[in-house]
C-alpha cells in the first residue's frame, strides 16, 4: 500500500513544479544532471507528464530551456526569464507545443526576436489560446505599442511593468491609454 500511495499521490506532488535556477555561473553538471533525470530514468515519460509548472531564470543555456520545453509538454504554469538570442526559431518552435494557463515571462527575451519593439508579440500563436493569467515583464515603454490583445481570448488576469522614473513621467498618459486599449480590447479581464 506504501509503494502505491507513494506512486499515485506523493510522485504527481513532489514532481509537479520544475524550477530550474540557473547558478552564476552555469552549472554543466547541474544541467546534466537534470537531463538524465528527463530522459534516462525508467520513469522519466511519466515524470514529465507530472510536471505542471516550470520556471527557467536568466543564465540557463538557450539548449536547456528547449530541451526542458520540449520534455514538459503539459506545463500549465511557465514563468520564463530566460534571455533568448535573437532570432532562435528553435525557441518558437518549443513554445508552439506549450499550451500554458499561466505565463509569468520577459516576451521580448522568450520569443527570441527585436521586432517585438514595433509589432509585439504575435498573440494568435498556440501559446497564447489557454492563457487565462498574463505577468509581463517587458518595460511599459514596449507594450504600450502592441496590438492584438483580443487574440487572447480566455484572459481574466494581466499584470504588466510599469515603473517610470521620474524623467518620464510624461509617458502616465501614454500607459494609461494603452491600458484602457487593452481593457477594451479583453472584454473578460
Amino acid at each position: 500500500i506504501c509503494i502505491l500511495f507513494s506512486h499515485f499521490v506523493l510522485t504527481p506532488i513532489l514532481y509537479s513544479h520544475l524550477p530550474v535556477i540557473c547558478p552564476i555561473p552555469p552549472n554543466e553538471r547541474q544541467s546534466l544532471l537534470l537531463r538524465e533525470t528527463l530522459t534516462r530514468s525508467e520513469s522519466a515519460s511519466r515524470l514529465c507528464s507530472y510536471i505542471r509548472s516550470v520556471g527557467l531564470t536568466v543564465g540557463i543555456s538557450l539548449d536547456d530551456v528547449l530541451f526542458i520545453l520540449r520534455s514538459c509538454p503539459s506545463v500549465e504554469t511557465l514563468g520564463l526569464w530566460a534571455i533568448i538570442p535573437p532570432k532562435a526559431p528553435e525557441m518558437r518552435a518549443a513554445i508552439q507545443l506549450l499550451r500554458p494557463i499561466r505565463l509569468d515571462c520577459f516576451l521580448m527575451g522568450t520569443l527570441g526576436t527585436r521586432s517585438l519593439e514595433i509589432s509585439g508579440p504575435d498573440f494568435s500563436l498556440p501559446l497564447f489560446t489557454r492563457l487565462t493569467h498574463l505577468q509581463l515583464i517587458d518595460g511599459w515603454n514596449l507594450w504600450i505599442q502592441w496590438t492584438g490583445w483580443h487574440l487572447i481570448p480566455h484572459l481574466t488576469h494581466l499584470s504588466l511593468a510599469t515603473m517610470i522614473d521620474r524623467s518620464e513621467l510624461h509617458a502616465i498618459g501614454l500607459v494609461c491609454s494603452a491600458v484602457a486599449d487593452i481593457l477594451a480590447a479583453c472584454p473578460i479581464l
